[in-house]
């Protein structure tokens, strides 16, 4: 009976151990224990980093996210009355697109040309180049924001009392550079080979009347609405640049500066009370880096002489450009909010774009996102990253639309039964081309650009002397309409 007993027994523990995992098996062995431990400890751990790195990208993600949609101060209003001077080759088409997607997005109606793309420029502004100015189915316009060239008086005729006026200088020396590479087919410029050349010759064959020289002296000058020609000597100088700064300053309540873009977009953003997510961009019509070219410290000076005005005005708006921050933001507070903006703007670019970043025209596969070409530019574009959902889409397209395309979609939305009615995908408006064609000094109204045809617009008489000081018997007038 007993040997019985213990044969079971025997059989039973066999049986126990047969079932056991291998693992345990060796459980009573120090070194098994030990192994077990650590694995427990590092599966532990992994999991606790888990959920801390999630849970640091919630409250980061929250945060942003908070800062950015609803960091707004409480005793402001978002602004939906702007207007904006789109100087020329001062990156004002991405400032465009920003303005384009944040009238789009809050349905706001938009002051867009006649001929669609620009406000008859070089012409002064007149109200009645308005698309719609004088039709009953617009009752107010918001955001006025197209090429042309300012005339106060005719503007306040367009937009409200309370609309807030920016516009935005760049470096007089790097402007040049990038003006004769665009422009370069222009008469003023095609007679010489390099920007070096045409600075050399000292404006022995430059003329006040020759078609587009607008583009090649004092461009912001002229773009403000002032005469472009030469100063006689510095007493001039001193005269008409302190007229210019001086009218800007009555009729703008902001004056961004190229060269602190994201600087400039946190200024703005907080003169509008927008969020940091309604400037944020990415470079519309931008250059390649391989067609840029740097001047010598000779030619960089002879640049400050040729477009004296320009570099007066944008030597007094830098500074006042500082001034603004010291008083309002303050440096700590600018930072932290540029470092959030160029965080935001990289997030982007990884959730938007194919290749993280621009790309060469040649290499943009959606035909209807590719930029316009133009003079000896290569104008960089995008391409949109596939697989996005509905929603996610839509706003990265927004971001990287350019600016003939957004415009066209634009105009289509507020007068969808006059663009039925007209083709204009067949051709687009040459820049620079309506000058080439144009009759010089006709004192006839403008011809407007058929949907179907490219711009083709009469050359303006040139501003003279007396136009100098441009509405000045109504600057109390545009005072009046700062905020």
């Amino acid at each position: 009976m007993f040997m019985q007993l213990k044969r079971a027994l025997r059989e039973r523990s066999a049986i126990s151990r047969g079932s056991i995992p291998p693992w345990s098996a060796c459980g009573r062995a120090v070194f098994c224990r030990f192994l077990w431990r650590v694995l427990m400890f590092l599966t532990i751990l992994f999991v606790a980093l888990q959920l801390l790195s999630a849970f640091h990208q919630f409250w980061n993600n929250k945060q942003t996210s908070s800062f950015l949609t609803s960091d707004r101060n409480a005793m402001c209003q978002p602004k939906n009355h702007v207007f904006f001077l789109k100087t020329h080759k001062t990156a004002s088409s991405t400032i465009l697109n920003i303005l384009y997607r944040y009238g789009d997005t809050h349905n706001l109606t938009f002051a867009l040309p006649e001929n669609i793309y620009q406000f008859s420029y070089p012409h002064f502004f007149m109200s009645h180049f308005v698309k719609g100015m004088k039709s009953r189915r617009v009752t107010e316009f918001h955001i006025m924001c197209n090429h042309m060239r300012f005339q106060g008086l005719e503007v306040r005729k367009v937009m409200p009392l309370d609309t807030f006026y920016f516009s935005i200088l760049r470096n007089p020396v790097s402007m040049m550079e990038s003006l004769f590479t665009y422009y370069k087919s222009l008469p003023v410029f095609s007679n010489f080979k390099t920007l070096e050349d045409f600075l050399l010759d000292e404006g022995r064959s430059y003329s006040d009347t020759m078609p587009g020289n607008n583009y090649a002296r004092n461009i912001l000058t002229f773009d403000f609405g002032f005469n472009n020609s030469a100063p006689s000597g510095e007493a001039e100088l001193d005269e008409r640049a302190e007229a210019l700064i001086s009218a800007v300053e009555s009729e703008f309540h902001l004056i961004l500066i190229l060269e602190y873009f994201d600087e400039s977009m946190v200024l703005l953003r907080h003169a509008l009370c927008w969020t940091l997510d309604d400037v944020v961009s990415f470079r519309l019509n931008s250059r390649s880096e391989k067609t840029r070219k740097s001047l010598s410290v000779e030619m960089t000076e002879q640049v400050k002489k040729w477009s004296s005005l320009d570099w007066r005005l944008y030597q007094h708006f830098n500074a006042s450009f500082w001034r603004r921050i010291d008083t309002s933001l303050g440096r700590t507070k600018l930072q932290e909010e540029v470092e959030l903006l160029r965080a935001r703007r990289a997030v982007l670019e990884k959730t938007c774009l194919s290749e993280g970043g621009a790309v060469d025209p040649a290499h943009v596969l959606d035909s209807s996102l590719k930029p316009f070409q133009y003079g000896q530019a290569v104008i960089q574009g995008y391409n949109i990253r596939p697989g996005l959902d509905n929603d996610t889409h839509r706003f990265c397209h927004r971001l990287i639309m350019p600016e003939l395309q957004y415009t066209r979609a634009l105009y289509v939305k507020q007068f969808p039964d006059i663009a039925a009615k007209k083709d204009e995908g067949k051709k687009r408006p040459t820049p620079g081309k309506h000058i080439i064609n144009a009759k010089r000094n006709s004192t006839s109204a403008p011809v407007t650009e058929n949907l179907n045809s490219t711009v083709q617009v009469n050359m303006p008489i040139l501003a003279k002397d007396n136009m100098d000081v441009k509405d000045n018997a109504n600057s109390a007038e545009a005072k009046q309409h700062k905020t």
